[in-house]
């Protein structure tokens, strides 16, 4: 068993916000779903031990095992923590947008419980994380995000976010710390052309990120700072959907150590000890 595999919750938020586009360009939710389908693709691709989760919020119908008459609704656990597999894979394909109101702050405390739930007595996991996907566009209740704080804590749940745009951060910026070692889509190799940017790579399903800037709501100026809150006390990362689309294009092989061929070459009474490898 692996010693170093992470439990990833990927949570979507699949509200009326996120499919929201102007004519000719992406939705939000088609760019995550490319995202989502890229980690996916990277993570069976690297045969990674990783364990994932996918779970939407802002559906018709509700499956968590927090949920009550009143409490953490319309949130489903599509796919229950394990590795990377094609079943995942066309969950992914199969997201679509959903009427439902949903908590983007309960979805996280359901995808932490999920993580908990899944990972408790097990051994191997080093990290749990929750990567979410909004545009922040959803209204929420952070009420008790002071104590939701110290619970992931806790458990050492990281938060990251992608999504559009983060306010102040400019999409066109790159920042180091989005490729530091222990991102979830960290790379050995760096984009350093700066014409190989995520416009010139074609998602999963053959799409150009393609999405427009436009002023944030009030609603999206509010959730942005609670993701904020939440990403930095967790100490978790920031990307926009350019951010993510750049470092998933790069191609990362998979480690492999090489295995030397032995053989004894003898020259009269001579023998000569040879080990081969091949490059």
């Amino acid at each position: 068993m692996a010693n170093n595999k992470e439990a990833m919750a990927l949570v979507v938020d699949i509200g009326a916000g996120m499919s929201e586009a102007a004519p000719g360009f992406d939705s939000p939710l088609q760019i995550a779903s490319d995202v989502l389908q890229m980690i996916v693709q990277r993570k069976m691709f690297q045969q990674s031990k990783d364990e994932l989760a996918l779970i939407l919020y802002g559906t018709d119908e509700t499956n968590n095992d927090l949920a009550d008459e009143n409490n953490y609704q319309n949130i489903n656990v599509a796919f229950t923590l394990s590795p990377a597999n094609w079943h995942l894979f066309e969950e992914i394909q199969k997201i679509k947008p959903g009427n439902a109101p949903a908590d983007l702050v309960d979805a996280i405390v359901v995808a932490a419980d999920h993580l908990r739930r899944e990972t408790e007595g097990k051994r191997g996991f080093v990290a749990k994380r929750v990567l979410l996907f909004t545009n922040a566009a959803t209204p929420f209740n952070d009420h008790s995000l002071k104590i939701i704080l110290e619970s992931l804590r806790r458990q050492d749940i990281i938060v990251d976010a992608i999504g559009p745009t983060w306010g102040q951060q400019d999409d066109d910026n790159q920042h180091d710390e989005n490729d530091r070692p222990d991102s979830p889509m960290h790379t050995s190799e760096h984009a350093d052309n700066h014409e190989d940017t995520a416009n010139n790579h074609p998602t999963t399903n053959g799409h150009h990120l393609n999405s427009p800037k436009k002023p944030l709501t009030q609603q999206q100026q509010t959730g942005i700072r609670i993701i904020n809150d939440i990403v930095n006390t967790t100490e978790g990362s920031l990307f926009t959907f350019r951010e993510a689309l750049t470092i998933l294009s790069v191609h990362q092989s998979k480690a492999v150590r090489p295995t030397p061929t032995k053989y004894i070459m003898q020259l009269a009474d001579l023998k000569l000890h040879i080990c081969t490898y091949i490059q």
